[in-house]
C-alpha cells in the first residue's frame, strides 16, 4: 500500500514528516520549533500528525486485511487443488493437471482483484480524509505561514510548506512600493 523508494530530506521550503509503518504514526521526532521560527509549538504537530495518523491507520487496516483473505484464499484453493489432484492421481495427466489449475486460477483471480480494487478504493478514501483534515488545519495554519500539503506517494509522508518567505518578500515588496509611492521615487 505504501510505495517504495526515498522519502525526501526537510529542507527551507517545506518539513517532511515520514509514516513509520511499525506504529501506525507520522514521524515528528526531528521537528525543532526552530524549523518554523518558532511559529509553531510540538505539540501542535503532532496533534495534526496524529489526527491524519489515525484516520491512515483505520484504512489501512481494513485494506491490509483485504490482501491478507485473498492470500488466504489462495493458499486454501491451491493447497487442496493440489491435494486433489494428487489424491485423484493426475499429477501424470497433463491435460487433467492444466485444466485444474486454470479451475484454481479463476476461483482465485477475483479475490485479488476484489483485493487490488480495494485496496485502491481505500487509498483514495485515505487522501480525501487526510485532505479534509488538511483543509480545516490550513485556515489557521495559513496565518502563521504555514500549509500542510499531501505528496504524490502519500500516505508514504505529508509535508509542512513554508509559505512565510514567499509571503515575507510579497510584504518586502509592498512595503518597498508604498514608501516609493510616499516619497514620489
Amino acid at each position: 500500500m505504501i510505495s517504495n523508494g526515498p522519502i525526501p530530506s526537510s529542507t527551507s521550503k517545506m518539513i517532511v514528516f515520514p509514516y513509520n509503518t511499525t506504529d501506525y504514526k507520522f514521524e515528528s521526532k526531528n521537528y525543532s520549533p526552530s524549523q518554523t521560527i518558532h511559529r509553531v509549538p510540538k505539540d501542535e504537530i503532532d496533534q495534526v500528525l496524529g489526527e491524519v495518523g489515525l484516520a491512515i491507520k483505520g484504512h489501512m487496516d481494513a485494506a491490509d486485511r483485504m490482501l491478507e483473505y485473498a492470500f488466504a484464499w489462495t493458499i486454501a484453493v491451491f493447497g487442496s487443488g493440489t491435494a486433489f489432484t494428487y489424491h485423484k492421481g493426475w499429477l501424470q495427466d497433463a491435460g487433467k493437471s492444466i485444466r485444474m489449475s486454470l479451475i484454481e486460477l479463476a476461483l482465485v483471480a477475483p479475490a485479488f482483484y476484489k483485493a487490488v480494487t480495494y485496496q485502491t478504493e481505500k487509498t483514495q478514501e485515505m487522501k480525501r480524509v487526510t485532505d479534509l483534515i488538511f483543509e480545516e488545519h490550513n485556515k489557521h495554519w495559513k496565518q502563521k505561514g504555514l500549509r500542510w500539503a499531501m505528496p504524490d506517494a502519500f500516505p508514504k509522508w505529508v509535508e509542512l510548506l513554508k509559505e512565510y518567505n514567499a509571503q515575507q518578500k510579497e510584504n518586502e515588496e509592498n512595503n518597498s512600493s508604498q514608501v516609493s509611492e510616499k516619497f514620489n521615487i
